[in-house]
């Protein structure tokens, strides 16, 4: 009898266990369908994956991989019990078949009293009672077993899945590191790009500057020929790289030589140039100095340009155009023959000669009050363009040259 009270103590222990373990299984689904609701209202495929993010579903994870031991070692323990539920039932069948026989045995012999018989009765009576509660404790056992491992087939799903997602995402959160990596390396290509674009260009600002030197020799030009011949139509270009004198303002209409009056004006402009070209120009009248020329400007060519309108043969028109160039040249040296004397970096003389005829227009052929602007001779001035920063160099030490080098009478 002591082993039947020892096993209803152990009845309360495990009807604790049950009550604990259904406990867990619902926490347990609970935090389960919590993940999963956290899952979907976070992850989309648009979404980017912070790495934090990733670290809480790995903790999330990790929780409930040990809500899954636990329920495992629950489990094994509801299976130790029904194995000792299944010893002790067994046990009781021997008892009870035990009792029957006693109690058949007793009933034949008559030295046994009937109180002695019905106590016999009654204890059988009693362990049979105790063999069914023993008997639905183990059917309750088996259907909490059997709940146990369907909630734990559960869980291995949700981890799975769970597993699946984490490899997706760490996969995701590689590429996004991996663009991430480009965008960087990139970003700091475009940065050294930035900081090289914002460092002036040494060829590039030496361009610009010679470009206003030009400039400022045609209006220093420009305005002394004004200044002393008012009525004369002489403009800089639009490209501020020649200075234009229209119409008839040197020559009358379809003559080649100038005349005396028109001679005069030629003159003094190449006494105003010759003034000019020494500060930007090489050869033995070279007169430079940093006032004058603080941008190291040098002069390739003055090239005395002839242009005709559309009127009549073009090979005519280029002959015209041509001679009164050379007539414009002739006047200019025969009277300030040290024009001569300026050179470029080949040591060739700087003024030049070109006709072109009706090629170069610059106004419409078709309009007659445009067409006399065709009609023009034009004063270019053709800058040295350096193509490395040691040309540029070079041009400097050339202008800085003998740099106290008297100009000669």
């Amino acid at each position: 009898m002591r082993r039947f009270v020892s096993r209803r103590r152990n009845t309360g222990e495990e009807e604790s266990v049950f009550v604990s373990m259904t406990d867990m299984t619902i926490s347990f689904l609970i935090i389960i369908m919590i993940l999963l609701a956290f899952f979907a209202s976070r992850f989309t495929k648009e979404d980017l994956v912070p790495a934090t993010q990733l670290d809480e579903l790995q903790e999330n994870l990790k929780t409930t991989k040990e809500e899954l031991n636990q329920a495992n070692q629950q489990i094994n323990k509801l299976i130790n019990d029904k194995v000792q539920l299944r010893d002790q039932l067994q046990d009781l069948q021997i008892m009870v078949e035990a009792l029957q026989e006693t109690i058949t045995i007793l009933s034949k012999n008559a030295s046994i009293s009937p109180s002695e018989l019905q106590n016999l009765q009654n204890q059988l009576k009693k362990t049979i009672t105790e063999l069914g509660e023993e008997r639905r404790k183990q059917e309750i056992n088996t259907e909490k077993i059997q709940e146990s491992n369907e909630s734990i087939k559960q869980a291995k799903t949700v981890i799975s899945l769970l597993n699946v997602t984490i490899s997706e995402l760490q996969e995701k959160i590689s590429r996004y590191q991996s663009e991430i990596i480009a965008l960087q390396n990139k970003n700091k290509d475009l940065e050294k790009q930035l900081v090289s674009l914002k460092q002036p260009d040494q060829l590039e600002e030496y361009l610009l500057k010679i470009t206003k030197s030009r400039h400022n020799v045609l209006i220093q030009l420009r305005n002394a020929i004004r200044q002393e011949f008012p009525n004369l139509q002489v403009e800089i270009n639009s490209e501020s790289d020649a200075l234009q004198f229209r119409g008839e303002g040197l020559f009358d209409s379809n003559v080649r030589e100038l005349t005396n009056a028109k001679r005069q004006i030629v003159v003094r402009i190449s006494q105003i140039l010759d003034q000019i070209l020494p500060c930007y120009s090489l050869g033995p009248n070279k007169n430079f100095n940093m006032t004058c020329n603080p941008n190291f400007a040098l002069i390739e060519a003055v090239q005395i340009e002839g242009h005709t309108d559309s009127e009549g043969e073009k090979e005519y028109n280029i002959k015209l155009s041509s001679d009164r160039a050379v007539s414009t040249y002739l006047a200019m040296i025969k009277n300030t023959p040290s024009l001569l004397e300026h050179k470029n970096l080949d040591n060739e003389p700087i003024l030049s000669v070109a006709g072109y005829g009706e090629e170069r227009p610059v106004a419409d052929n078709s309009k007659p009050k445009e067409r006399s602007k065709n009609r023009r001779i034009d004063l270019r001035f053709i800058m040295v363009s350096p193509n490395t920063s040691v040309d540029i160099e070079s041009i400097r030490l050339k202008l800085l040259e003998d740099l106290n080098r008297e100009i000669k009478p």
